[in-house]
């Protein structure tokens, strides 16, 4: 497959290399409002520091799209590996998993309409796909997870969202368990339904 420069220079991870390598090796005068945000993320473990920059991220695609962050709510989910049981944990058996470092971050709110508009920062050329939130049509893209977690939830108000995410996919990461569990938590929360973890996980 072609390797996409854009999606590899819009990486969370990319831009952090970058922009460290920068300050570290350049005279460059940060003034004392960034480098007091800069030594916060710097104290921070590393999976901490990329969820904010991961979030940060979503948030500034998502301004540019819908105009402004008013009434948004940010989420992560992140990915996970088996440590033993891969594919029989849907059959029943035993397992151990673990979260990992990696994984989805979403940027949502209601919009009080019937539409849902949904840009994923993983398949850009697609732009912003809008549908009717009642709508079940098969497209073959990452918007079925959407209209699956929105049947399943029995949601009736549609919503914008922006999401990216560190996952590769088809790496055995759970790239789309990531998405869904973390949309339906998502849309969950914000129609004051909150759903559990364990009956989220076993859905």
């Amino acid at each position: 497959s072609v390797i996409s420069l854009k999606k590899i220079a819009s990486n969370p991870i990319v831009i952090a290399l970058f922009v460290g390598l920068l300050l570290f090796f350049l005279p460059v005068t940060v003034p004392a409002e960034i480098n007091t945000v800069i030594s916060t993320l710097a104290s921070m473990n590393g999976p901490l520091a990329m969820i904010v920059l991961g979030t940060y991220l979503a948030q500034i695609k998502f301004i540019e799209l819908f105009k402004n962050l008013d009434n948004t709510r940010c989420f992560f989910s992140p990915g996970r590996v088996n440590i033993i049981g891969e594919h029989i944990d849907y059959n029943g058996g035993l397992v151990l998993p673990c979260a990992i470092d990696r994984g989805t971050y979403f940027v949502i709110r209601l919009n009080n309409t019937n539409m849902v508009n949904v840009y994923s920062m993983q398949f850009e050329d697609l732009g912003v796909v809008s549908f009717d939130v009642y709508d079940e049509t098969h497209t073959k893209a990452y918007t079925d997870f959407v209209k699956g977690i929105i049947k399943i939830f029995d949601l009736h108000s549609g919503f914008d969202m922006v999401c990216c995410g560190t996952i590769p996919h088809s790496s055995g990461l759970s790239s789309s368990a990531s998405f869904c569990t973390g949309l339906g938590f998502a849309l969950s929360t914000l129609a004051n339904n909150p759903i559990s973890g364990t009956k989220l996980a076993l859905m």
